[in-house]
């Protein structure tokens, strides 16, 4: 299905990376407005779907998850590879960033993980199998998961162990955020509808029909919801809903949706500009949306249309994406960008360190030379 642009999408309205600018992190840019600086390929000799991703909020990395089990962290703006590891045995749902490591959901449960890649502890509770979506909420100390199951649990993180489940009737749930100002929590069905629940006891308290064939993404900020989905058109064929639907989590109502012809896909709260949204278009192209004043004429073109997640920094300096090939595109507006304001000491694997090298002549004692130890083999000096 193809869309037909807005009369006001015209070339000197779309912003194009190969148009006066130099790709490659610290070649010449314009300072003030986005441009892509560098791309990097995330795969191991084939093309590994980026299914999450995910700036740290403490330090300055960006996490992604793909579809074989791995966990990978890189370094902004230059996004050398600072971790990897695989996480799971099978795709990679989600990831969190924690005070103290990284919390990473696969289909059989979940896993925590230092930023080193040290496993801390894994949850495989059979109430977790099938979850697909998690929300970590601070001062409780608590993680919610859903999925395709009718039901959302509560992990305590201090225990690992679930701390409460909620069932409800809707058929599974594909996106899970948080209000923090409003203490709810907001999933998003299968259907398309948005349930909202109580971030202690899970109950149920409405349920907001947003989009009639599902969801694509939602978020929450404040006391707004907002989502973009699949809908039908006039012949009853599924197209992209070319609309942004809002709701009022103060008011309990639903606000005028926001037009947008090219098809929104995926979309995120700017973390700075309280009612401006991030949004992705299925042909590949992003915007800034204000939820007050509505869309511009201001596109940004990606060169891959294949998006499948991205993320916008705490610092709003840096926006990456990630798409089906295992690319990671980066975008930043200034010469000098960083993931947070305020970050935390960056920690790093723990690396062996090589063993000296050293000549060895006819007065040499045995003892200089190092041998590895063996367990399970007695020495000499055992006796």
């Amino acid at each position: 299905f193809f869309f037909i642009s807005s009369p006001s999408l015209g070339h000197q309205d779309m912003f194009h990376p190969a148009q006066g600018y130099s790709q490659g992190y610290g070649q010449p840019m314009i300072v003030n407005d986005w441009c892509e600086v560098d791309v990097i390929n995330c795969c191991k000799g084939q093309q590994e779907m980026v299914n999450c991703l995910s700036f740290d909020p403490y330090q300055e990395l960006v996490w992604i998850g793909n579809h074989v089990g791995r966990v990978q962290g890189y370094i902004p703006p230059s996004l050398h590879l600072h971790s990897a590891f695989c996480a799971h045995s099978g795709e990679v749902c989600a990831v969190q960033p924690l005070p103290d490591g990284i919390i990473s959901l696969g289909m059989e449960g979940f896993r925590f993980t230092t930023r080193g890649g040290l496993v801390s502890y894994t949850s495989s509770d059979r109430l977790l199998y099938g979850m697909s979506c998690m929300s970590y909420s601070m001062p409780l100390g608590q993680i919610s998961f859903a999925g395709k199951a009718n039901t959302i649990c509560n992990v305590d993180l201090a225990t690992g162990s679930v701390a409460g489940v909620y069932e409800f009737d809707t058929p599974g749930t594909a996106l899970l955020k948080r209000s923090t100002r409003r203490n709810q929590i907001c999933c998003g069905s299968l259907s398309g509808s948005v349930s909202i629940h109580d971030s202690r006891s899970l109950d149920i308290i409405d349920t907001v029909p947003m989009h009639s064939n599902g969801l694509y993404d939602l978020d929450v900020k404040n006391d707004l919801v907002v989502t973009c989905g699949l809908s039908t058109s006039y012949d009853n064929s599924i197209i992209i809903d070319p609309q942004i639907k809002l709701f009022d989590l103060r008011m309990n109502r639903p606000m005028a949706p926001i037009p947008l012809p090219t098809g929104p896909m995926l979309l995120k709260f700017h973390p700075k500009l309280s009612s401006t949204l991030v949004v992705v278009s299925h042909n590949g192209t992003f915007q800034f949306i204000d939820t007050q004043a509505g869309p511009t004429a201001r596109f940004y073109q990606l060169e891959a249309h294949d998006v499948t997640a991205f993320d916008i920094s705490s610092s709003s300096d840096i926006i990456c994406f990630g798409n089906r090939a295992g690319q990671i595109r980066q975008w930043v507006q200034k010469n000098e960008p960083t993931v947070n304001d305020f970050s935390s000491a960056m920690d790093y694997p723990d690396v062996t360190p090589p063993v000296p090298s050293f000549s060895v002549t006819e007065t040499t004692p045995l003892n200089m030379k190092p041998e590895p130890i063996e367990h399970g083999k007695s020495y000499l000096s055992e006796w």
